[in-house]
């Protein structure tokens, strides 16, 4: 699973809470403001892509929409911790 915010506090806290609710379930947080590889790679990559678009860049949200190939991302209602487990 991916996570994208520019909260990382909010993007690790969820990554905390889902991993404790899905034991095994391997999550990555990106706070990438720019389209970069890795932020590239994890939205290509992941199962389920969560994207808090209250937190997010534009440049992002576009290099993810490109990486998804057709795929609609999750995306969280807010910019917290809440709002990103909610999603899932």
């Amino acid at each position: 699973m991916g996570i994208y915010t520019l909260t990382p506090a909010a993007g690790a806290r969820a990554k905390a809470v889902l991993e404790a609710l899905f034991p095994g379930c391997r999550i990555e947080v990106n706070s990438d403001k720019v389209s970069t590889s890795s932020l590239t790679t994890l939205a290509r990559t992941s199962d389920i892509f969560v994207f808090a678009w209250r937190s997010s860049s534009h440049q992002a949200f576009y290099c993810v929409k490109d990486a998804l190939n057709g795929r609609d991302p999750t995306y969280a209602a807010g910019k917290g911790t809440a709002s990103i487990i909610n999603a899932v």
